[in-house]
């Protein structure tokens, strides 16, 4: 057996919370206690991966709370992810289906803004087109391709993400959330140095939407009209290219 098939075969093991055959008892150690030390440094690893990213469900929870619900899920959804980024992704999935806290209506909400954030953080920079040439395209009746900045992320919420984000904060103000239910539209993108969360109205969050979705903008215009048909759809295309959403165009093929 070659010496990455044995570090395969252990790391299986280690994750299925089973015994390693290939691991042998030591004077003062067992073979499942060596095992032992190992899952247990790898499982608190990904915990703090946990806790790193998800900082406002941990104040939420509590950090007993929260460790012990990472720790679970570290037992019942293992990692075989390539990245940290992947396994928190997973987490929020698990936190939706986690029968124990199901009564905490919004965590789940926070859990996915506090991901994008993550990525966002990770995610390439934001780099802008040059514009000076859009006018040009347009006068021409060219048809174009557009696309949002490329660490941009659309999330809709049922309760206050972004609120209940800012609140905890340094400096933020807990009493003046309001935990009403509703439909919240935001992208979260990194402008310059740090992760930015900005609101939407649903009319801006649909075309954005849209946009992601498709390549030609003729559909994005069809399927815009027939949800928003009194919306002016220049007026909302200029509007997102100033406020950095569309961060670039193309011709298209």
């Amino acid at each position: 057996m070659s010496l990455r098939e044995l570090q395969l075969n252990m790391l299986a093991e280690i994750r299925r919370q089973g015994d390693c055959i290939q691991v042998k008892d030591k004077t003062n150690l067992s073979a499942r206690m060596c095992v032992d030390i190992y899952r247990d440094s790898l499982r608190e690893t990904h915990v703090r991966a946990l806790q790193t990213m998800f900082p406002v469900c941990q104040e939420l929870l509590g950090e007993e709370c929260f460790r012990a619900t990472s720790r679970r899920y570290f037992a019942e959804v293992p990692s075989r992810e390539n990245s940290f980024t992947e396994f928190g992704a997973t987490f929020v999935a698990f936190l939706s289906d986690f029968s124990p806290l199901q009564h905490i209506k919004f965590l789940t909400d926070i859990a996915k803004l506090e991901l994008l954030i993550h990525i966002a953080e990770e995610a390439d920079d934001h780099i802008s087109d040059d514009w000076t040439q859009f006018n040009d395209y347009c006068a021409q009746g060219l048809p174009l391709q557009f696309r949002l900045p490329a660490n941009a992320t659309l999330l809709q919420c049922a309760y206050p993400a972004h609120e209940i984000w800012a609140a905890h904060q340094p400096g933020g103000d807990l009493a003046s959330v309001e935990l009403s239910e509703d439909d919240f539209h935001l992208i979260v993108w990194r402008p310059e140095w740090s992760a930015r969360i900005d609101v939407l109205d649903a009319p801006t969050f649909r075309f954005l939407q849209l946009i992601a979705e498709f390549t030609d903008f003729e559909a994005v215009c069809e399927r815009f009209a027939e949800d928003f048909p009194e919306a002016d759809l220049g007026s909302l295309l200029q509007q997102c290219i100033q406020a950095g959403f569309i961060a670039g165009y193309i011709p298209s093929p």
